[in-house]
């Protein structure tokens, strides 16, 4: 029977069995049985998580995707179907901007917040489907706005 972190999947003629499940506070992935290694790294601890597997020599991509796993082959996602997009490297770019708000201001949890929530919705943002252009944009309003909010933080402080 399929729960929620268990499914069946036929690739290339032949039937696959997942699970999903979390041991001791680490993501594991079962394929027929066997487990695979996810590291879901210091990225993935906050934005999910997304790495190549490999399925029998079939390159695929193993990704949670709004709490739920799922594996994409050939750039479709097995379990729900949809398109799969591999999160693209300028994002991180901008993560990194937004990260840098709690740095600059030696801690606090409003600019941890701001770097956070920034740095998230930029890598939401990234795998939108929105046009590339589009997406980079947004992400730039993001990081500025999260910039902008920050220095008005200083400001109010400043003035106190």
């Amino acid at each position: 029977m399929e729960t929620q972190n268990e499914w069946q999947s036929v690739i290339n003629g032949r039937q696959y069995d997942f699970s999903y499940q979390i041991i001791k506070r680490r993501p594991n992935l079962f394929i027929n049985g066997e487990p695979t290694l996810i590291k879901p790294g210091f990225w993935g601890s906050f934005f999910g998580i997304e790495q190549d597997i490999n399925l029998d020599g079939q390159e695929a991509t193993f990704a949670i995707v709004k709490k739920t796993p799922d594996v994409a082959v050939n750039g479709v996602f097995l379990r729900s179907g949809k398109p799969y997009e591999k999160r693209p490297f300028w994002v991180l770019v901008f993560a990194v901007i937004c990260l840098a708000i709690p740095v600059v201001a030696l801690g606090g949890i409003l600019p941890f917040i701001l770097g956070f929530a920034g740095a998230g919705l930029c890598i939401t943002v990234s795998k939108s489907p929105l046009k590339p252009s589009l997406r980079v944009l947004v992400c730039v309003l993001i990081t500025a706005a999260a910039w902008g909010l920050f220095l008005a933080l200083l400001y109010v402080l400043a003035a106190l």
